[in-house]
């Protein structure tokens, strides 16, 4: 089956349902696949296909089958040129759905009377019932995106007349020929009512997406048992439907992935639910915001605020626990003074759903009808939170915006940090050092693999159109912690104040990207760190260690993107900003060592001259007697941070010498023509440092000494290939003999 023409049935809906109150939190009208009895509802009419096949037997409907429905079609008044496709669809290779005798089924009505107008179309992963696999976690949120276009009639003149899609899917502008996209066979047409009559069961029989994708498991490992239409709803402006797939492991033995059911809820919307007075913003330097995706001329991603109002965009909490309400609160209020500073009005309003409360099965995230803050009880992923949007791809305007905060595993994480943190510092007063260093890489072994990245996904219909996975798009993926930096807990601050800090800046966070806002990995660079709110970073967009980013807040480039993205006011800093995609590389020397995930403090190359010093200090157990149980490998992030860091400045060049805060200081090059003769010294005076030698010694036996001159070695070799990767002779080897 072309899936591509399976899925018009979801446009079919909305026109027969757009009678009742949008945004309203109601199951008034939600359906299920076993719904009893034929009834009409604003317009639409629902059946069970058995019924279907009893008013076909009693001719009260007119069947597609023997040509009747056709025939109505040609000759009805409400048809014209506007809304008959006269052209042919782009592939030959149609298998539509027949009709079946299933009871489980939904034949759904639409009105002729809504031929022509405009639709969006699209999908967005809302369940994956494994709770253990973070790699299949990581796929909620993941979204088919919006298709823009219009429902027309096809095959008029045989007997399997059809609704069709027609629009463009990408590189989309005015001047671009409108396609068929997708569609889906009329079964039958109810001239009484002057209804199309649609099996909306086949749509979930022909959205199996990973058997279109990997039809025998080779890449995920599973298989599809079953897909089905589950449930729909509809309210003013939307239809949302749930197709759900049941998988299983494809050799359980090899792969004992327990079966997992994993569901999509498309949507249908109607163009009207965009703002006509919404104003397009272009990408300007200075600031970054997210952008379309199919347009040919792209636009930024905001919401409207015209739209809204004075009271402001809704947003739903739901499952955050009492304890860090007041965080998550304080971080919706930080925004909204942020708006009443810039243009004297709100931007959020926000409500948190109790337990209990019927409403949080009724309120999905993902569901494009509501704006969601969920901490997720469910699923496991890899990032600590997620904070997609869904908008329209010609103007930008936001439709739906949700973030993902993975709570629990937060909790475990931070619990243990502190934890861990005081028994460390006991067993240090108590002289016992060589435990307190195991209990502390114990830990630090097992948060890394918390914080492990996920492998990669890819789902598409008929191979052609992607979802979009973000947990796994840099620019969206946001770590729980980015990397295991070995830090010692910030002096004088308890676990209820760093949590209380922590849970803010991720939330604004967030609520950032939701708002627009890509990361600004700059920030840093306009840092006091003074140790107050607000010291650590100019923008709450930055990547930030734990010891930083529970002070970090909305800052003044936040402000400044904000002022273009919402007031269209260009940016007085253009050297404020860059992001994931301007990272430093050594493969391009036009990126600047200033871009980076991996520093803070607003003197970079200081702190990574800290993180070589730790590493050192923890492989080699320095200060102490005995052997150290530190291993090259347990240092791998803090060590692979603090290399690549400091290579980024002696690869320098004219290309990307303007530095923020580097030049001017005591014993540093002035410019760019001595920095490679800089670092490579500062290295080699740190990896060579004659009081090596007296920490070797200083062990208590031969067999100490020697591991502690294997692991210093090791750490050399490290260094030493890095570099001379990079073309960069540090001028030493392994024994710090000149070369």
């Amino acid at each position: 089956m072309n899936i591509s023409k399976s899925l018009i049935v979801l446009f079919v809906v909305l026109s027969a349902c757009s009678k009742s109150s949008e945004n309203k939190v109601s199951d008034q009208n939600l359906r299920n696949n076993t719904l009893p009895v034929d009834s009409m509802v604003s317009g639409m009419r629902v059946l069970r296909n058995d019924q279907l096949i009893t008013k076909l037997n009693a001719d009260t409907l007119l069947s597609s089958a023997n040509g009747d429905a056709s025939k109505f079609l040609k000759s009805s008044s409400l048809i014209d040129e506007r809304t008959v496709y006269q052209g042919k669809f782009p592939t030959e290779d149609v298998t539509m759905p027949t009709v079946d005798t299933a009871n489980d089924s939904l034949i759904l009505g639409l009105p002729l009377g809504s031929l022509g107008e405009e639709r969006v179309l699209g999908g967005v992963i809302t369940e994956v019932s494994n709770t253990s696999d973070d790699n299949l976690g990581n796929l909620k949120l993941s979204d088919f995106p919006m298709v823009h276009g219009k429902l027309m009639l096809a095959a008029l003149n045989t007997n399997s007349p059809e609704l069709i899609l027609v629009g463009c899917s990408s590189k989309c502008q005015e001047s671009s020929p409108r396609l068929p996209q997708i569609a889906f066979p009329i079964t039958a047409v109810d001239t009484q009512n002057n209804l199309l009559m649609i099996d909306i069961s086949a749509v979930g029989k022909a959205l199996d997406l990973l058997t279109m994708q990997d039809p025998e498991g080779k890449d995920s490992g599973l298989k599809s048992i079953s897909t089905v239409a589950k449930t729909f709803d509809f309210s003013l402006q939307t239809i949302i439907f749930d197709v759900e797939s049941k998988l299983t492991a494809v050799d359980p033995k090899e792969n004992p992935v327990p079966d997992t059911n994993l569901t999509v809820r498309w949507y249908l919307k109607s163009a009207a639910a965009f703002d006509p007075a919404f104003e397009t913003r272009d990408a300007t330097p200075g600031v970054g915001f997210f952008m379309t995706d199919t347009a040919a001329n792209p636009k930024i991603k905001r919401w409207s605020l015209a739209r809204y109002g004075d009271a402001g965009i809704k947003y739903y909490l739901k499952h955050i626990p009492t304890e860090w309400q007041p965080a998550f609160a304080s971080s919706f209020d930080e925004w909204n003074d942020t708006f009443q500073k810039i243009l004297g009005r709100k931007i959020f309003d926000y409500e948190f759903i109790p337990e209990g409360d019927a409403r949080n099965n009724l309120i999905i995230t993902g569901d494009v009808r509501y704006n969601v803050v969920e901490w997720d009880l469910v699923n496991k992923a890899t990032y600590g939170g997620l904070g997609p949007s869904f908008a329209n791809e010609y103007t930008g305007e936001d439709l739906s915006t949700n973030v993902l905060i993975q709570g629990p595993t937060i909790m475990k994480l931070y619990t243990d940090w502190y934890k861990v943190s005081a028994a460390v510092q006991a067993l240090t007063a108590q002289g016992k050092s060589a435990e307190a260093d195991v209990v502390l890489r114990d830990y630090s072994q097992s948060a890394d693999a918390m914080i492990q990245k996920s492998s990669q996904h890819s789902l598409t219909l008929n191979k052609t159109r992607g979802f979009r996975i973000h947990s796994e798009l840099p620019e969206l993926e946001d770590p729980m912690a980015q990397r295991n930096d070995f830090e010692d807990l910030p002096p004088n601050v308890d676990f209820k104040t760093y949590m209380n800090g922590y849970f803010h800046d991720m939330l604004t966070h967030e609520l950032g990207h939701n708002l627009g806002l890509r990361h600004n990995f700059r920030g840093n660079m306009g840092a006091t760190d003074t140790g107050v709110k607000g010291s650590t970073s100019r923008s709450v967009m930055e990547y930030l260690g734990r010891p930083y980013r529970y002070l970090d807040g909305v800052g003044e480039y936040d402000v400044m993107a904000l002022q273009y993205g919402y007031g269209n006011v260009k940016p007085a800093h253009l050297d404020w900003f860059c992001t994931d995609d301007n990272a430093w590389s050594a493969d391009d020397a036009t990126t600047s060592p200033e871009c980076t995930i991996d520093d803070a403090t607003g003197d970079p190359f200081t702190f990574f001259e800290f993180r070589l010093a730790k590493t050192l200090d923890r492989i080699s157990a320095r200060g102490q007697a005995y052997a150290p149980v530190w291993k090259i490998d347990d240092m791998a992030s803090q060590l692979g941070a603090a290399s690549k860091g400091l290579l980024s400045y002696a690869l320098i060049s004219d290309k990307n010498s303007t530095l923020t805060n580097f030049y001017g200081k005591v014993g540093r090059p002035t410019d760019v023509k001595s920095m490679k003769q800089f670092v490579t010294a500062r290295v080699k005076q740190q990896l060579c440092d004659p009081n090596l030698d007296l920490v070797i010694a200083g062990k208590y036996d031969t067999a100490s000494q020697t591991l502690t001159r294997e692991n210093i070695k090791l750490l050399r070799e490290k260094i030493l290939s890095n570099f001379q990767k990079a073309g960069i002779d540090l001028g030493f080897d392994v024994n710090c003999s000149t070369l």
